[in-house]
């Protein structure tokens, strides 16, 4: 394949277990890497050398030195309540796009500068800003952030030629997402979406694990994922056969093993289970019954474990969709949406809103803006004004989530317009604009009407993260 006549534009899917990068020219994708790799990168980082080291060999080093390994590290990205793990997280997402814009390089023959990325639908604005800033530091300028379901259906769609209402089940190492979208003539509509950004091939681990050497939970955080490590390639074994053999080294000692895939299953039930009611929400929201629904796509590496394709063709009364590759086909969603993007005659993308932005009123209550939902890109302005006699200063607070209380949501960012003039409550007008891009990224304004004060606001959420000591950090890394 040879770039377009504009500058290439590459497909990256940055997973949770393995990440991915993708080239696509006049609809024909492959995936990049060069002779001797596996086109699966493995998401994790090793401080194990002097300078870090990406994939599997970063995996290797787990079982030496668990302590100096960030894997799985995908679930904290943004993550205001784990600063330090928020951190690594973004740092570690850093050197796993600059290892697969390498290799793309490489396979490719010239550098390459731009990419679309994606991210779980229901990645929080605070994830979705630190996916963006980590593609920055690893060199990259990102075009498009795509949702993982809406890129699987782009690829599934663009190549079977297909329209009409599918629903994409993604269960990846660590985050679940389900999608109805519409397809019709290459115009590709989410019509609902939902998720858990903490389920997935990680939790059936942890569950084995627990089972298996209930010790276990007295471990390190880094320890534990070196037995995490170890029980996933179990797991991974049972889709194909009905028992395993193998060990576990624990405290400088090796615990042999057998485990079938009835007892594994048991364990597996209850978390299917959560996967399969956010698809029945999904479904009810979308005003979409089961028979209605041209296919079921299948997404991410865990979706081949026997019982979630028996549990969901049970529901669905006929066979999912497992023809494309679900380690693959995400990453050749973003680089269809990547050609597109360069130039190429390529689909339309109508994502929506997978939680509600809003801001805090008084009592802590929740003023909704842009509902959950929402078509992207959108745009809403909405009046105020002030509750007390003279009030010179209005704090804005930016929240994200369901919830009628700002407890309940997930706070995105505050700013304060001041300056005003102190008048009676209820005369002071205030107009608040949010705007959604289709990325997902918001900007806010607000403005006083009477004496036209405004402040604008992009908001990228810091995740109490100093990036000037992020830039320091890697830097001496690489040294």
């Amino acid at each position: 394949l040879q770039p377009n006549s504009q500058e290439p534009i590459i497909g990256i899917d940055l997973g949770t277990t393995h990440s991915l990068i993708a080239f696509a020219k006049d609809h024909k994708v492959r995936t990049l890497w060069t002779e001797g790799e596996d086109p699966l990168l493995a998401s994790a980082v090793s401080h194990f050398e002097e300078i870090p080291v990406v994939g599997a060999r970063a995996l290797m080093h787990q079982q030496q030195d668990p302590s100096k390994v960030f894997s799985s590290f995908k679930r904290f990205m943004g993550d205001i309540t784990h600063p330090n793990e928020s951190q690594d997280a973004l740092m570690a997402s850093t050197h796993v796009l600059k290892a697969l814009k390498e290799r793309a390089e490489k396979a490719l023959g010239h550098p390459l500068k731009k990419a679309v990325v994606t991210v779980p639908a229901y990645f929080s604005e605070a994830a979705r800003s630190a996916t963006r800033e980590a593609a920055n530091l690893a060199g990259l300028d990102v075009v498009r952030l795509v949702s993982e379901p809406t890129a699987a259906a782009l690829a599934y769609g663009l190549d079977k030629g297909v329209e009409g209402l599918y629903l994409v089940y993604d269960l990846g190492g660590g985050t679940f997402d389900v999608s109805l979208l519409r397809l019709e003539k290459e115009v590709f509509q989410v019509v609902a979406t939902s998720g858990d950004t903490n389920l997935g091939g990680d939790t059936l681990d942890a569950l084995l694990l627990d089972t298996l050497l209930p010790q276990s939970n007295a471990l390190s955080v880094f320890e534990k994922n070196r037995l995490l490590y170890q029980v996933r390639l179990l797991r991974e074994k049972l889709s194909t056969t009905d028992s395993v053999e193998g060990s576990l080294t624990f405290a400088e000692q090796e615990i042999s093993l057998h485990l079938n895939r009835q007892t594994f299953e048991e364990l597996a039930k209850p978390v299917v289970e959560r996967t399969l009611s956010l698809v029945k929400q999904v479904l009810k929201e979308g005003e979409v019954t089961p028979q209605e629904l041209q296919g079921i796509v299948l997404v991410g590496g865990a979706t081949r474990t026997p019982l979630i394709i028996q549990t969901l063709e049970s529901f669905y009364g006929k066979p999912v969709l497992q023809d494309i590759d679900p380690d693959h086909v995400v990453a050749w969603g973003a680089a269809l949406q990547a050609e597109g993007l360069s130039g190429a005659q390529g689909p339309l993308l109508m994502d929506v809103l997978a939680l509600s932005l809003g801001i805090e009123t008084m009592g802590s209550s929740v003023e909704v803006l842009l509902a959950r939902h929402t078509p992207l890109p959108a745009k809403r302005t909405q009046e105020f004004t002030t509750f007390r006699d003279n009030q010179q200063a209005i704090l804005i607070h930016i929240v994200q989530g369901e919830s009628e209380h700002v407890q309940g949501c997930r706070s995105l960012a505050q700013f304060e317009l001041t300056g005003l003039a102190p008048l009676p409550a209820g005369q002071v007008r205030l107009e608040v604009c949010f705007t959604m891009d289709a990325d997902g990224l918001l900007s806010v304004s607000a403005r006083e009407k009477n004496q036209d004060i405004l402040k604008h606001l992009e908001i990228k959420p810091t995740h109490g993260l100093d990036l000037e000591k992020i830039i320091t950090l890697l830097k001496n890394e690489e040294r």
